[in-house]
């Protein structure tokens, strides 16, 4: 069975955002993802978010990591912020 794992990569650490079985839903996230997400992510996992590096997918089959794909480049004032 094969999962994805949507991660904000910063300079200094990796955010988890989003852990789904569904291919769209992940890469789907890597185009919404929001500023208040990655900071809800960075404050439980106790991190600076500030300088943010880019959205990546990993891919698990089995849960053992298989691939990764950097889906884009971002910066903080890139991101949206939450309605």
């Amino acid at each position: 069975m094969r999962s994805y794992l949507v991660v904000v990569r910063t300079t200094m650490d990796e955010l988890p955002i989003l852990l789904t079985k569904v291919h769209q839903q992940a890469y789907a996230k890597t185009r919404t993802l929001t500023l208040d997400e990655v900071r809800k992510a960075a404050d439980l996992m106790g991190v600076d978010y500030a300088s943010l590096c880019n959205v990546s997918v990993v891919v698990f089959k089995d849960g053992i990591p298989v691939d990764m794909n950097i889906v884009r480049e971002i910066h903080e004032d890139e991101l949206p912020v939450a309605a």
